[in-house]
């Protein structure tokens, strides 16, 4: 929870604070830190000390950084890219 509220409020200096991003701050963080979770203890398979570090260290870069993360458009990302679907 402390990562969700840490990611509100860096995310406050960002964008109005209110209910309708509020929501939406909301259901992408803690969709990306469930999807987190279960990657740490894929990672961390038989250490409960480092996964659980691990598992904090993750949630608090992901808030910190969740405006930055936002900004990413996949369609920059694969731009120069030859795929079937691509179109010039």
């Amino acid at each position: 929870m402390l990562g969700w509220f840490l990611c509100l409020l860096v995310c406050s200096y960002c964008v109005f604070p209110g209910l309708r991003n509020f929501l939406i701050i909301s259901i992408a963080y803690l969709t990306m830190a469930l999807a987190s979770d279960a990657f740490v203890a894929f990672l961390t398979q038989g250490r409960p000390s480092l996964e659980s570090a691990l598992h904090y260290a993750v949630l608090v870069v992901l808030a910190i950084g969740f405006p930055a993360i936002a900004l990413w458009d996949p369609k920059e990302l694969f731009k120069g890219q030859n795929f079937p679907g691509n179109r010039p």
